[in-house]
């Protein structure tokens, strides 16, 4: 199984940048977090973030174990990155491995973590052992029917238990692929709906900020982009396919004669057509206090809406174990025998029916843990690093808005998202609260730009007929970083936000 790894770097005590950690994750990016010197001129530090946002990384305001950093995203050559680092301020003086601490954590507890913080893809993986099985059982019974009369049977394998075999496995084999205890693709799906969400409402983003590098799929391979369609639509692919597989559950119960497979595939199909069209929600403590009973039970299956189909698909189980009862009595003459509806013939039971008892077995365990998987996240997220970075990433985007009704309408607008949103917990209250805990943090980070608390993005076009000259002469106030390091958008949003100050006016006027 692929891991996030961390490689640590120090440099000399009297370096701006002491120390450097570098994650690799799973999606194939790194992330890495610079630990500045408390005595660094801020100066440096400017210089140092301009030159990583040169190569095309987004750079971030954060903390980390109780410490200031820079937050660097989507690097894909740490050598890249350390290159950068040692012509700002040398060679880095120690340099070592360190395995995950959450990784770490849930390989300590063994097995059963691994299996609860993983459902979607134990769900998978047990589904398309019994997938497998079923597309088996329907070649073996098409070999036996077409051995037992081939006028009548020409095809060699039945259609209608192969087809369903297939499309339960083309179903569950996405989430036996896909990791959704994958925080780097958990956060990118997270930051595009937020992204989108700013766009509704009217807010800008800067186009510096971090967040545009986050979502990006520059330089993925075909391979990472495939993983992060399957981490994305996995749950959207399940729950289509076994309303088809419902439909070849039919098909084979009439060749069969078993209206057990016919009665399964009425329950598990609607049930998991329900899964596909309920929008996944967050509970609302404050209405689920005052809701009735029915009201409760709507918002507990909006809260997880996996667990009407793989509830439902316990039907499946149910009625394919009972079929396969039939089936044996019948094959050893125990009980009456099945007639063809249309011409009256014995439908005769197969020897392969041992191998019905088996699949239900194995989709008890899948069924199970595909019910207890969220639909939005991919599956079951207990990292805090993604909620902790969509705090510290939107809060970038919101300190870059101008003071005032902007500023509020952005902070308004994050919160009430991340209140819907299943992987960021607590009330709208609650994450208010933590933004305005962020956003002073954030502004009292060294590697705080200034800068960027005046409107930063790009210039609204004219909507008067009124000319603004702007006076950017107090850019002198504001302490000079190398003209060779930072980029001119740079310069061109320092301009913009001293004249945001100097100029109330024309704030609103700028071109």
């Amino acid at each position: 199984m692929k891991r996030d790894t961390n490689t640590h770097y120090e440099w000399p005590s009297g370096s701006a940048v002491t120390q450097v950690d570098v994650r690799t994750q799973k999606n194939g990016q790194s992330v890495a977090y610079l630990y500045a010197n408390p005595d660094a001129p801020k100066e440096k530090l400017a210089e140092i973030r301009a030159s990583l946002r040169l190569k095309g990384w987004g750079t971030l305001s954060d903390s980390r174990d109780g410490h200031y950093v820079l937050r660097v995203a989507g690097i894909r050559n740490n050598d890249e990155l350390i290159a950068t680092l040692r012509g700002q301020q040398g060679t880095p003086k120690n340099e070592h491995v360190l395995q995950n601490k959450d990784e770490a954590k849930a390989e300590s507890k063994g097995i059963v973590n691994a299996v609860k913080s993983r459902t979607l893809r134990w769900s998978g993986i047990l589904a398309t052992v019994g997938n497998a099985m079923s597309i088996g059982e329907g070649v073996l019974r098409g070999f036996e029917s077409h051995n037992r009369d081939p006028i009548k049977n020409p095809n060699k394998f039945e259609a209608g238990q192969f087809g369903m075999g297939l499309a339960f496995a083309v179903a569950d084999l996405p989430l036996a692929l896909v990791d959704e205890h994958d925080s780097s693709r958990q956060l990118n799906l997270l930051l595009k709906k937020l992204s989108k969400e700013y766009d509704r409402n009217g807010i800008e983003i800067p186009k510096n900020a971090s967040i545009y590098v986050e979502i990006s799929n520059k330089g993925k391979t075909f391979g990472q982009l495939g993983q992060d369609y399957l981490h994305a639509y996995a749950n959207q692919i399940k729950c289509g396919l076994e309303v088809v597989a419902a439909g070849f559950s039919i098909k084979a119960g009439l060749k069969q004669g078993n209206a057990d497979k016919i009665k399964a595939a009425a329950i598990f199909g609607p049930g998991f057509l329900a899964s596909l069209i309920i929008p996944e929600k967050k509970i609302d403590d404050e209405k689920y206090a005052k809701a009735g009973i029915v009201e409760r039970a709507w918002m507990k299956i909006q809260s997880n809406p996996l667990s009407v189909g793989g509830l439902l698909g316990y039907s499946n189980t149910y009625f394919t174990y009972k079929s396969a009862i039939n089936e044996r009595k019948r094959f050893h003459n125990e009980a009456p025998q099945t007639y063809n509806k249309k011409d009256g013939t014995i439908i005769p039971a197969s020897k392969y029916y041992p191998i019905d008892f088996t699949i239900p077995t194995v989709m008890i365990g899948a069924n199970g843990l595909y019910a207890a998987s969220k639909k939005t996240v991919g599956g079951s997220i207990d990292s805090a690093a993604v909620e902790q970075d969509a705090y510290r990433i939107a809060a970038q985007i919101i300190n870059k808005q101008p003071d005032g009704e902007l500023r509020e309408k952005a902070v308004e607008t994050t919160a009430r998202f991340f209140a819907k949103r299943m992987e960021i917990n607590g009330n709208y209250q609650e994450i208010r609260e933590r933004l305005s805990k962020e956003l002073d943090s954030q502004r009292q980070n060294p590697w705080f730009e200034l800068h960027g608390l005046a409107p930063y993005a790009s210039i609204p076009k004219r909507s008067h007929n009124l000319d603004v000259q702007l006076d950017i002469a107090s850019a002198n106030t504001l302490p000079a970083a190398p003209s060779t390091t930072i980029e001119r958008a740079d310069v061109q949003h320092v301009a913009q936000g001293i004249a945001h100050h100097t100029a109330e006016a024309a704030a609103s006027q700028l071109r």
